[in-house]
């Protein structure tokens, strides 16, 4: 039998505004600009460590996706 669940706006609204998880350690650059590898030479501050939250603000003002649990930075 075929059941049909109704979300409420809060519950999409709370699934969108949840933050990301960090797979590994993401740094920022020194000028705070881009978010970068550990072994990126650009490397100058940790921004979140391995399991640690990412807010969809942080997310959105540097372009990170997330796919398959692994965050994606941007190219470029």
């Amino acid at each position: 039998m075929l059941r049909v669940v109704r979300r409420s706006a809060q519950q999409e609204a709370e699934e969108i505004a949840a933050p990301m998880k960090a797979d590994r350690r993401l740094y920022l650059t020194a000028d705070r600009a881009r978010v970068v590898e550990e072994d990126d030479r650009d490397a100058a501050s940790l921004l979140v460590p391995v399991g640690g939250a990412i807010l969809t603000e942080v997310a959105t003002r540097y372009g990170l996706t997330q796919l398959n649990g692994r965050v994606v930075l941007p190219r470029g």
